[in-house]
């Protein structure tokens, strides 16, 4: 970090961070990351920050070329000449310069100092887009009036049978057609997403996919776009997705022992193509990255698995932990608690050793089934320091058929569908009162019979400013959404231990 003594002064010169988006909002501006989904969190998460039109018109002047007394001159004559003093200005920008500074609490500056003779990119705006005659910012509403992160799922078929899939069966679809998709991505490039995803089933299985990242690659600002698959990357199919910007392009490979692979896809030679995929995408100029799931199966072999993909020029190397799911679970899959602490043993040696990022998601095993040994304090202390859950503020899932989900982890059944962008906007239907009551203003009575239908803290679950809470978890725990999660302190069921 940088002293703040050394930073702001007259002559500093700052610029908006690369990864930052500012975008209007019906009475505020949000300020949001556009950086792959797991990176949020290095950044200081993916949720939206709503600031009043003024803030936003601020940030707006430092393009890396403004000095700060410039700036200020500037933003004193739009407010009339206030009483704004220098040193008072400086101190309102220390959230956006400093990290780890409230009440945002980034862990990279949204302003970043300009150094001569080093390259640096900046986002840039024009102020005055920021304007909001009569603005009447309310602190208490917290939906964007479009999702910054979108989802879609083309296709809910796949090329393999994983064990360990956590997909529900999907139904059977009446897709909506490619020149339909091709209208809601060009609703999307309005709006300047953070994240694009294409997700699935294998996204890869649509014939028209790599021509839909095509298009989303024309969106200006560029979002990040994801695929995750487990399709065989030809040659030719390899060059053309290494024309897309800002792309993120993940091959699942849990094990570079081909017959280990070959039995956690459940199909004979996925490893080889896997790894030929892998080397036509760096052959191509991509980075490849590589998702890993460990099970008593992959565990021996993931220490060698994460040197032979490194070798080949992966990155980042991804290894989960397998999750319980309430679709398709199996005890055998877990690992044992030991053995994961010994797994992450090799894996600090192996990234001291060898100079490896490994990313480790998801919890060890014995953290499920723990909460109610806490007191109801304990438990109520770590509820109200959660993060918030997206669902119907930021995120959206699209379905093959235009069908809308909140989560992909949440059954694809009609009563959990929020609406349809077959036939109406993504912006119409986000915007619906429907759609509100499906996701964050869900009706007090649909929780009949449950601690939630009581709860003296029902509306910060259910309300726009709420934190709310983890429809998946508490479909888990309870085989239906309209239930506490297992974390909530009210809650007096417990998800079975998972081992």
């Amino acid at each position: 970090m940088i002293e703040k003594k050394l930073l702001l002064k007259e002559n500093t010169v700052l610029g908006l961070h690369e990864n930052i988006r500012l975008r209007r909002e019906e009475t505020s501006i949000s300020l949001y990351w556009a950086v792959p989904p797991a990176e949020a969190n290095i950044y200081g998460g993916s949720a939206s920050i709503y600031m009043p039109s003024a803030t936003a018109v601020t940030l707006a002047f430092f393009d890396g070329k403004r000095t700060l007394k410039e700036i200020f001159q500037a933003v004193k004559y739009i407010w009339g000449n206030s009483p704004l003093t220098f040193d008072d200005f400086c101190k309102g920008l220390e959230k956006f310069v400093f990290v780890k500074t409230p009440p945002f609490n980034f862990n990279v500056p949204v302003l970043i100092e300009v150094i001569r003779d080093k390259k640096q990119k900046f986002m840039r705006y024009t102020p005055e887009s920021f304007i909001i005659k009569g603005d009447n910012f309310n602190t208490t509403v917290h939906v964007s009036k479009f999702p910054t992160t979108i989802s879609v799922m083309p296709s809910m078929e796949c090329f393999t049978d994983c064990v360990y899939c956590y997909m529900w069966p999907h139904p059977k679809y009446s897709p909506i057609s490619f020149s339909r998709w091709k209208e809601l991505l060009e609703e999307m490039g309005e709006y300047e997403l953070s994240q694009l995803g294409f997700n699935g089933g294998d996204p890869m299985h649509y014939a028209y996919t790599i021509d839909m990242l095509e298009i989303a690659s024309t969106f200006e600002p560029h979002p990040y776009i994801s695929v995750a698959t487990k399709a065989y990357i030809s040659p030719e199919i390899a060059q053309r997705i290494a024309r897309i910007i800002n792309l993120e392009f993940q091959i699942s490979l849990d094990s570079t022992d081909q017959k280990i692979a070959d039995a956690m896809t459940q199909r004979k030679g996925y490893g080889n193509r896997a790894i030929e995929s892998l080397k036509n995408l760096v052959k191509a100029g991509i980075t490849p990255a590589v998702k890993a799931v460990l099970t008593p199966q992959t565990i021996k072999s993931m220490s060698q698995t994460i040197l032979d993909l490194h070798s080949l020029g992966v990155h980042p190397i991804r290894v989960t932990n397998y999750f319980r799911s309430p679709s398709r679970h199996k005890d055998e899959l877990f690992n044992k608690a030991d053995e994961c602490e010994e797994f992450l043993k090799i894996v600090k040696e192996i990234e001291a050793k060898h100079g490896i990022e490994v990313q480790l998601q998801g919890s060890p095993p014995e953290v499920i089934g723990k909460p109610l040994q806490l007191t109801f304090e304990q438990r109520k202390k770590r509820w109200d320091n959660r993060s918030g859950c997206s669902l119907g503020k930021t995120i959206l899932y699209i379905l093959p058929d235009g069908n809308l989900l909140g989560c992909e982890q949440i059954p694809q059944k009609p009563e959990y569908f929020l609406g349809s962008v077959a036939n109406k906007s993504i912006y119409e239907v986000w915007n619906s009162e429907e759609f509100k009551e499906k996701t964050y203003e869900i009706p007090r009575e649909k929780y009949k019979g449950t601690a939630c239908y009581n709860c003296p803290e029902f509306k910060e679950c259910h309300s726009a400013s709420g934190k709310g809470y983890c429809m998946r978890e508490s479909y888990k725990l309870w085989g239906t959404i309209y239930a506490p999660e297992p974390n909530c302190p009210y809650n007096d069921k417990e998800l079975p231990r998972q081992q």
